[in-house]
């Protein structure tokens, strides 16, 4: 299995009530197909305040696993109208989260494309906001 390297533009938008928050990060990764499987890999920046965490995104099918480890640790499954229990560890504690994936699509092949996400999030019950995870991947210059 190879790994190309890529840069990743991760944007990130979550929904509260009115309230509105959106990050933009750029990082170097990898990005690699196992049959059907594309993953990436990345380290989230620093401003991401995710502590030292490695984050793989695996795309199969008509579903993502988005799989955080280090100073958070998360594996989150979406997969269009179902909804998954998440633990979420950080190094402040844990939460147990739910969620509600409402949309997923991707054009990714070995030289890059794009990849977006909405979900909902829930913790006992109570709203913790809407997401959207886009994703810009492109091949890197070797």
């Amino acid at each position: 299995m190879e790994k190309i390297p890529v840069t990743i533009t991760v944007r990130g938008e979550q929904r509260r009530d009115s309230e509105v928050t959106q990050m933009e990060h750029t990082v170097e990764g990898t990005l690699e197909q196992n049959g059907e499987e594309l993953t990436l890999r990345y380290r989230e920046p620093e401003e991401a305040g995710l502590g030292e965490t490695d984050t793989a995104l695996t795309f199969r099918g008509e579903e993502a696993v988005l799989d955080r480890q280090g100073a958070v640790k998360a594996r989150m499954r979406f997969i269009v109208g179902q909804r998954h229990r998440v633990d979420y560890r950080t190094p402040q504690g844990e939460l147990l989260l739910e969620v509600r994936t409402t949309f997923l699509s991707h054009n990714l092949t070995q030289s890059g494309g794009k990849a977006m996400i909405r979900y909902h999030l829930t913790s006992g019950g109570q709203t913790v906001g809407n997401h959207t995870l886009k994703l810009n991947v492109k091949e890197r210059e070797q």
